[in-house]
């Protein structure tokens, strides 16, 4: 499972890097390249716009607790300024320790507010009841709040706490994670 979640990470990648290519012909600057570390965690994606009201993302992480995540997805995006914001979906596939595997297809969304040129607030969620979500798994909930300063041209410091939560009719929920990190974005 875990081989299958990160060739898909990878294909899914290209695809987006490939599609970047062809927007940045048009003059699309929001994609991004993004890390994100804590203790238990490490967190890489990729962002990729697709015109001026779309975008796609992928990412992949791995908690030393809980297994390995893949995520990949779309939102319709908006701004009024000062405040954006994007609804969609994404799928998302566990490889978890415990071998409870499976994965969901999570519909939710971000809100940003842009505070000055260099500061955003975001916060974002995602669920996914019993009727989106197979293998083991039976429910989905992530939600969480980050800050974003542009330290220098291109490059953002993100400080963020999210928790992630998978369901299961049999047994214990497993709480993915729960915890601040911090980041950096690359945008271009």
């Amino acid at each position: 499972m875990q081989k299958r979640i990160i060739a898909l990470s990878i294909a899914y990648a290209g695809l987006l890097l490939t599609g970047q290519s062809a927007f940045a012909a048009t003059g699309h600057t929001n994609n991004s390249i993004n890390v994100q570390v804590n203790n238990k965690n490490i967190k890489g994606g990729i962002q990729a716009a697709a015109g001026d009201n779309a975008k796609f993302f992928a990412n992949g992480q791995y908690s030393d607790d809980s297994g390995t995540l893949a995520q990949v997805g779309a939102e319709f995006v908006g701004n009024s300024d000062p405040i954006s914001f994007g609804f969609g979906s994404k799928a998302v596939f566990l490889d978890a320790k415990d071998h409870r595997n499976g994965g969901v297809v999570a519909l939710g969304g971000h809100v940003s507010y842009q505070l000055n040129d260099r500061l955003k607030a975001t916060a974002e969620t995602y669920y996914a009841p019993d009727l989106l979500s197979f293998h083991h798994i039976d429910r989905y909930m992530q939600y969480g709040a980050k800050a974003s300063y542009m330290a220098v041209d291109n490059v953002d410091v993100v400080v963020g706490w999210r928790r992630t939560t998978f369901g299961y009719n049999a047994g214990p929920d497993l709480r993915y994670e729960n915890n601040f990190y911090l980041g950096t974005d690359y945008n271009f």
